[in-house]
């Protein structure tokens, strides 16, 4: 399940923070729909069971976090965001 624990970071250079709070909106205008595609193949790709553990470096906000945490079941399955931008993580984990 997808919480705010779930996301942490390492340390933050601020690098895509001004971005953070449009970036859902914008990325999938700007790449014309590719990324929802994008996600949708890594998902296949992963051929999720159900009990993984995930870690997604260079997460952003969150959307292919979210997406695979749907996919994880089982007790103990989770997925873990991490990236360098702070705001970016904020925007995850709200």
């Amino acid at each position: 399940m997808w919480t705010a624990d779930s996301c942490r970071t390492c340390r933050s250079h601020g690098t895509l923070d001004h971005a953070a709070l449009v970036s859902d909106i914008l990325a999938p205008l700007m790449t014309l729909g590719i990324e929802t595609r994008c996600h949708h193949e890594v998902l296949d790709l992963l051929a999720l069971k159900g009990n993984e553990r995930i870690l997604d470096v260079g997460c952003g906000t969150g959307t292919l976090a979210r997406d695979i945490a749907r996919r994880l079941t089982a007790p103990g399955a989770e997925v873990v965001g991490l990236d360098a931008a702070t705001k970016m993580l904020a925007v995850a984990s709200a």
